[in-house]
């Protein structure tokens, strides 16, 4: 089957999130992606038509893991994608898939115990290009946050997909993170190609 996700991508500078449709605004989208400057896009997981005015529900990059708001579709402009990325725990492996066919399959290393990755439907939230550094050579954040941290080297504990080198290269298939999934480099450059900001994330145990 068609798999068919909608991203929408803001228009204006500061997008307003409601809480419900008509209801109160709890946020404003901020346009520009925090690192790479292009809008950034966000996962469409529910719409709805409220006295003429076509709403949709958006994942919100907050915590809880399951933040959500509403924003107008006259606001923004979306896009429709067929990429999926699935996270399996168990198996410690990353998938990424076009119309649910697999694109590309990974053993990639998940969260230690004491810290593990969360689960549940995410999206990525910012796409960053990074050289010469232990996450080289991409760093995919998602939406999700670390339950067993609140903070992480002084920001929030964000989970985000990345590579790994020098001391974060231990073996694919391990549970050995603080709650990121480490993807070898080769693999995380051709994800980070495949991927847009508001691709769905699902991470299941």
């Amino acid at each position: 089957a068609h798999a068919a996700y909608e991203i929408a991508r803001g228009t204006t500078a500061g997008v307003p999130v409601y809480t419900t449709p008509n209801g109160a605004i709890e946020q404003m989208l901020d346009r520009a992606s925090g690192n790479s400057g292009e809008p950034r896009g966000f996962l469409v997981i529910d719409e709805r038509f409220v006295r003429g005015e076509h709403w949709l529900q958006v994942r919100l990059g907050t915590r809880p893991n399951t933040a959500a708001g509403w924003i107008l579709a006259s606001d923004v402009e979306t896009e429709r994608t067929s990429m999926r990325i699935a996270i399996s725990l168990r198996t410690r492996t990353l998938t990424v898939y076009r119309d649910n066919r697999v694109v590309l399959r990974t053993q990639v290393v998940v969260g230690k115990p004491s810290t593990p990755t969360p689960t549940g439907s995410f999206a990525v939230w910012d796409e960053t290009p990074v050289s010469n550094s232990i996450y080289s050579p991409y760093v995919l954040e998602l939406t999700a946050h670390s339950n067993a941290l609140k903070t992480f080297n002084g920001g929030e504990a964000r989970v985000a997909i990345h590579g790994m080198n020098g001391p974060l290269a231990v073996t694919p298939g391990t549970a050995q993170s603080n709650g990121c999934i480490r993807v070898p480099p080769a693999a995380m450059g051709r994800i980070a190609a495949l991927v847009v900001t508001g691709t769905p994330v699902t991470i299941t145990n």
